[in-house]
Order: structure tokens, then sequence, then C-alpha cells
């Protein structure tokens, strides 16, 4: 079977960033870690200016790397958790940085302030990403659209259809969201035979903090 894939090179993203920081071109790879990607757009979001978007990459370009793909799992669904607990505890404590109608004016501003036909273009690429991965690995999409839109739905049950972030469903959005995570966490540290985050992994010992 041969070695497990290595991940890829998270820390050589950082480390270049640090050193001298990284051009909106190189920072729209859809690969650079999401962690970073999430520091450097809460601060343009301060500064006025829009969110870097991913660019999105092809099945082809990346059918070679879906081991290194996956081998990140973890760690991004783990920052992705992390972040949400930090958001919620925030939203919910007494002395918080924010409260409800700022958080949602925050996260209403960042996704309305991007270009509608790129946000657009994006979706429409995941979708052939899908569509691709699944046509090349055995789905047959074409006798089975069927149960694949149902498995989809299975798999990505719904967090927000109101279309937007408001104080009567924010709470929920980020329970539910960090739910999802939280399991697709979970089943990748039973593949690779470590620790439980639904046992509370994350809810011991030091949290990284994405709000100072």
């Amino acid at each position: 079977m041969g070695p497990p894939p290595k991940p890829l090179p998270y820390d050589e993203w950082i480390r270049k960033n640090e050193e001298a920081e990284l051009g909106q071109e190189m920072l729209s790879d859809e690969h650079v870690p999401p962690a970073l990607l999430f520091l450097i757009n809460r601060q343009r979001g301060i500064e006025n200016k829009p969110y870097i978007l991913p660019k999105i990459k092809s099945y082809a370009e990346d059918k070679d790397k879906l081991g290194e793909l996956r081998a990140n799992a973890l760690d991004n669904y783990r920052f992705r958790h992390a972040l949400q607990d930090q958001t919620l505890a925030e939203l919910t404590a007494p002395n918080g940085r924010f409260n409800a109608e700022e958080l949602c004016d925050l996260l209403n501003t960042a996704i309305s302030n991007v270009d509608e036909e790129a946000v657009n273009q994006s979706t429409a690429d995941v979708g052939q990403w899908i569509g691709d991965y699944m046509a090349a690995n055995g789905y047959y999409p074409h006798q089975n659209s069927l149960i694949i839109k149902q498995m989809i739905m299975s798999t990505f049950p719904s967090i927000n259809t109101d279309g937007k972030a408001t104080p009567e469903n924010i709470e929920q959005t980020l329970i539910r969201s960090r739910y999802l995570i939280g399991k697709y966490a979970d089943l990748e540290e039973k593949k690779h035979g470590k620790y439980s985050l639904l046992g509370g992994i994350l809810g011991k010992g030091h949290r990284p903090q994405f709000f100072t």
C-alpha cells in the first residue's frame, strides 16, 4: 500500500506569508490553508477591502493530489470547529466582543462585498468538481442522479435557508455547522485511529484565539 500521503505543505504557506506578505494572486490559490485565509480576510474586512476568494481548481488539476487533500482534512475540520466554538462563546458571553446583530452585520457585509459573477462561477465550478469526481470514482452520475442528489442532501443537511445571517438564526446556524464539522472530524480521526473530537478533545487544553 505504501506510505500514507503527506499533507499539503501548510507550514510552508504560513512561513512564506510571515517572511513576505503574499500577493492576492498567490493567496487566491484554493490550497492556501483556510486558517491563513481566514486571518487575512478578517484583516481585509476590518480595512473594508473585499475578501479574497479561492480560485476553484478543476478535478483534473486535483486528481493526482486527492490523497494530500484528504490528509489535510482533519486539520481544516479542527480549525473550523475551533473557530465556531470561539464564535459561539463570544456570542453568548455577557461581555463578549460582539453581539448577534454585530456578528450578522459582519457576516452579511463579507458575503455581499464580493463580485456576484465570481460567486456564481465558483459555485458552478464546485458542482463540476463534484460531478467529475463522482464520474471518475464509480458513481455514474448519468445513471444515478436521483440517489446522488439524495446522498448529497443526507451529507449536507440545511444549515441556513434564509439567505443571510440574522440575530434570530445566527446561533442555530453556528450550532448546526459546528455539529456537521464535528461529525466529519470524528470520521477522519477514527479513520486514522486518533482520539475523538466529539469525545471532547477540543473542549480541553489550549484553544487558538481567532478574535483578539
